[in-house]
């Protein structure tokens, strides 16, 4: 989980992440605000997002682009880049093995991104824990 000595784009960069885990209906809408709630406890209040108090009232994922205005570096982090979106995807495909890919890149693709990306786990895990 942050540390209170990550900085303002650390933290940033991890609300963003796990952000694009609730758009990708990785984790449930609860989840997400147990762990953004963990990120928000356990970071210096200057490296807070005025974003994050925001995103804890969204009642529906859906309504989140609507009613919450969310700076660039939260919306979209620099962590994420196109082969480890790649691996998000193989993530929840691994997770969901009974749903169908609906992605526009392959099974086998996107297993070999999370293969090629463990840090893209090993984030997931340590904000959401592991069996998520």
């Amino acid at each position: 989980m942050a540390a209170a000595t990550q900085t303002a784009d650390d933290v940033a960069e991890d609300i963003g992440f796990a952000l694009s885990c609730l758009r990708s209906d990785m984790v449930p809408l609860n989840t997400f605000k147990e762990t953004l709630m963990k990120i928000i406890a356990q970071s210096d209040v200057d490296a807070i997002p005025a974003c994050a108090f925001d995103l804890l009232d969204v009642q529906d994922r859906l309504d989140i682009s609507r009613d919450v205005r969310l700076p660039k570096h939260v919306s979209f982090p620099k962590f994420l880049t196109d082969q480890r979106i790649d691996a998000l995807i193989g993530l929840q495909l691994e997770q969901r093995a009974w749903q169908e890919n609906l992605s526009n890149i392959s099974d086998k693709r996107a297993a070999k991104a999370l293969e090629a990306c463990p840090e893209v786990r090993a984030r997931f895990e340590r904000l959401f824990g592991e069996g998520t």
